[in-house]
């Protein structure tokens, strides 16, 4: 686990030990990638399409 106290020297080892953080990052760029395959084909739609904000602006 990082942390905010840790020293910066050890703070990379415990970013590399890590590997659910490893594994998030690697969900989100699978996500993107999917994202922008839909962009090319033309059939990418908003995550929020057809939810009414609660509050107008």
């Amino acid at each position: 686990m990082m942390g905010y106290y840790a020293p910066y020297a050890t703070s990379h080892d415990a970013l590399d030990a890590d590997e659910r953080l490893h594994e998030e990052v690697a969900n989100v760029a699978r996500a993107v990638a999917k994202a922008v395959a839909a962009l090319r084909a033309g059939t990418l739609h908003r995550a929020d399409e057809g939810i009414e904000p609660p509050r107008a602006k």
